[in-house]
């Protein structure tokens, strides 16, 4: 229930990100050009379109509180484009709640991109599929076409139209139940594609394997900063060995704030030669107060 509520809480935050807000305005773009040019009327009751999927991609992208906002906002915005009837704020309930359910079920969820190989090698279904993210996928556009689509939809249609609501009820399960695997499979491939397109500029670092190795003397003295080492490895590792930093030469630049914040934190620090061994069996918050501001020093305590 706490995951829950902070994927409220952080979608909601979305629409404080200027970008955020104009990503999504730019699939709520999509949604209606996929439901004005990308869709078939089959009857005044029953359209067949993937205007859905852009609806998924806002869900994956910004969760549930956008999701519901946006699929509204899309509905309404395809009606004042191309108005196929009268106005009915039933089927823009229904479109807020498909973006809502998109939002629970894709907001936050890492889905795993199979890689290439380049070896040749055959590649089992198990490494292709991300199966945890296929089972949402299921679930998710399950819930939307048996609760959204079929039962409110129907209830929509029996209300506008005059005819009861068991007229409908056939048709339209029948409608979705043979869309509902194609959609499964287009859902799962759009959201993929949007991942990567989403962390096209990022770079994933697995720290996992990582090792205290020692900055060789000759690198330290050529970068200044170097000693941001000291707080990530000791909180990681618990010993630290660094040579002094070095870098340009522009005045008097002291560590001293460093050292004595990590002795505040309960690290002893032993000088040797032309290095720092920095010590702690168990590190321990403390109030620390700076002789002057010092951003360098604030990282490296933090």
């Amino acid at each position: 229930m706490s995951i829950l509520l902070k994927n409220f809480a952080f979608s909601a935050k979305e629409f404080r990100c200027l970008k955020s807000i104009v990503a999504a305005a730019l699939l709520v773009a999509l949604h209606t050009v996929l439901a004005v040019f990308v869709s078939i009327n089959v009857t005044p009751a029953l359209r067949i379109s993937v205007s859905f999927l852009a609806n998924c991609a806002i869900g994956y992208m910004f969760g549930p509180v956008m999701g519901f906002m946006c699929g509204g906002l899309g509905d309404i915005v395809q009606y004042i484009i191309k108005p196929t009837g009268p106005y009915f704020p039933g089927w823009t309930l229904s479109a807020a709640l498909a973006g809502l359910i998109y939002g629970l079920f894709f907001y936050d969820c890492n889905i795993k991109i199979s890689k290439k190989k380049i070896t040749g090698e055959k590649r089992s279904l198990l490494e292709i599929i991300d199966f945890k993210f296929l089972i949402r996928v299921v679930l998710a556009l399950t819930i939307d076409t048996l609760l959204v689509n079929v039962l409110l939809g129907t209830y929509w249609c029996s209300i506008m139209y005059g005819k009861g609501f068991m007229f409908y009820l056939t048709m339209r399960f029948t409608k979705n139940l043979i869309q509902l695997p194609i959609n499964i499979f287009l859902t799962y491939n759009v959201i993929g594609i949007v991942k990567v397109i989403n962390n096209k500029d990022t770079i994933d670092i697995d720290a996992s394997n990582m090792e205290n190795v020692i900055i060789p003397e000759n690198l330290s003295n050529k970068l200044r900063a170097s000693y941001y080492f000291m707080g990530s490895l000791l909180a990681r590792f618990k010993h630290v060995e660094i040579y002094f930093p070095g870098g340009c030469n522009i005045g008097s630049r002291p560590i001293d704030l460093h050292l004595k914040g990590f002795e505040s934190l309960g690290a002893t620090i032993t000088k040797e030669d032309t290095k720092y061994i920095i010590d702690a069996k168990e590190l321990h918050g403390a109030n620390i107060f700076l002789d002057f501001a010092s951003v360098g020093a604030t990282i490296n305590l933090m």
